[in-house]
């Protein structure tokens, strides 16, 4: 219901002058957005829940287990390799086009899940890590 009420005012929200005309400004957030991300996480839950054992969970059981450190590693990333790569400087913006920007993200996240799978060789090794580092790459 709530993404079908979503889905329903998303385009006449958007044509908001306040907004400028850019279709990816959620803010300030309307009954729309809020309908439409309700909707949509109440239907990604309702299918978890039904198929909980499938296997592309698994990834993102993966990341989920060290969330404060991919979090930390994906600010590094992008902030000091990505963006200076593709030339974004404090004084210059960069946008991507669609190619470039989904080539990266696949990149990125592809290594996150292959340090994810040595995280937890690492944590199986070695179980009773001191607590800052069980802090940071999670229990």
């Amino acid at each position: 219901f709530f993404l079908g009420l979503g889905m329903f005012f998303w385009n006449q929200e958007f044509r908001y002058p306040s907004r400028g005309n850019y279709t990816e400004l959620f803010y300030p957030p309307t009954l729309s957005y809020y309908s439409a991300y309700l909707g949509g996480i109440l239907l990604l839950y309702i299918l978890v829940e039904i198929k909980s054992d499938l296997f592309i969970y698994f990834p993102l059981q993966l990341l989920g287990v060290s969330p404060l450190f991919f979090y930390f590693l994906h600010f590094l990333i992008i902030s000091k390799f990505i963006a200076p790569y593709f030339g974004k400087t404090s004084e210059i913006e960069v946008y991507l086009d669609s190619e470039k920007f989904f080539l990266s993200y696949f990149l990125l996240i592809l290594f996150c899940l292959l340090l994810a799978l040595l995280l937890a060789l690492i944590k199986k090794k070695y179980p009773k890590p001191p607590f800052l580092i069980k802090f940071f790459i999670g229990g």
